[in-house]
This record gives C-alpha cells, structure tokens and sequence, in this order.
C-alpha cells in the first residue's frame, strides 16, 4: 500500500474525490435553494374552535346546527381550511337511512363542501357513524364571514326517534 500511495497518483485520485465531496457539500444550500423547488408548508395565520355537545335532530331540509358557527376575518392572500367532525346515529329501521351535512358561508351553501353517511340493515336500534368534512377555500376576498355547518336527512320520523347529529366540533385556520 505504501508503494501504491507513493508513486503519487493515489494521493491525486484521493484529492481529487476530495474536492468533488467539498464542492458538492458546500454548493448544497446553493443548489438546494435555487435550483431545486422549495417544499415549505404553509404558514397557519389564525385559529377558530366550537363545538357544540348536544343531540341535533335534523329534518329533510337543511338547517344550521345551533349553537355551531364561526364569525371569521380573512386578509389579503389567505386562504382558509375548515374541518368539521361528529357522530350521525342512523336509526336502524330496515331501510335507507341518511344524514348529510353541507357548509354555508354567510348563509348560502357551498355545495362542493357536502358529504353523508348512509346505511341500511334490518333489525332495531341505532348505527352510529363517524361524519367528518374537510374543505379548504383559496378565493375568498378580504372581509368577515360566518361559517355554520348545516344538516338534513331523508327521514324525518319525531324528536329522539329519528336520525340525529351529536359531538359536533367545527375548526377554522386561515393559511398563507
């Protein structure tokens, strides 16, 4: 070995590589900053949090959940990103059975942002459902907007017989 690195061309070889592994390590941030893409997350603004507790009992036309809405101020160049979650207890009656949920923005509907849960068996009882939505808004102009969550089903049977919503939590951030 030492007659190997003595001749002088294994100590170029080796200095060589050297150089490379230097130039690459300290050109990285350099060419990680301007040639290859940057991937950072979106920055969060602001935060809203309600959640309303009780049973709802929503009938075949869409109503607000009580006591669930978010009075929010967008800035220029934020979007917004809402996440609702809750459980649908379905009536177990034989047949379909449906409850949907659909968010408004200052009282109309978007509908895009609606979803449902549905289920049919034979027997009594209850079929209880996780009813999550997720949506995100980019277009929206600078100004204050109340955001509710609405509800309806296909059957509208009588209070603590029929399909109903409960542990409903609404989240609102607003994101660069």
């Amino acid at each position: 070995m030492v007659r190997y690195l003595g001749n002088g061309k294994g100590l170029t070889i080796l200095a060589i590589l050297l150089a490379i592994v230097g130039i690459a390590l300290a050109g990285y941030p350099y060419i990680k900053e301007f040639i290859i893409p940057s991937s950072e997350a979106p920055s969060i603004d602001n935060v809203w949090y309600n959640e309303n507790r009780d049973y709802y009992y929503p009938n075949a036309t869409y109503h607000a959940i009580p006591d669930l809405h978010i009075i929010m101020n967008v800035e220029t160049g934020q979007n917004i990103y809402i996440l609702f979650d809750s459980q649908a207890v379905l009536r177990d009656s034989g047949s379909y059975e449906s409850l949907q949920v659909v968010i408004y923005n200052n009282g109309v509907a978007i509908s895009a942002s609606w979803t449902q849960v549905a289920d049919q068996r034979s027997g009594g009882g209850v079929i209880r459902h996780s009813l999550t939505l997720q949506y995100s808004i980019d277009s929206l102009t600078t100004g204050s907007y109340n955001i509710t969550i609405a509800a309806s089903t296909g059957i509208s049977t009588g209070y603590l017989i029929g399909n109903r919503i409960e542990d409903c939590s609404l989240l609102i951030m607003t994101y660069n």
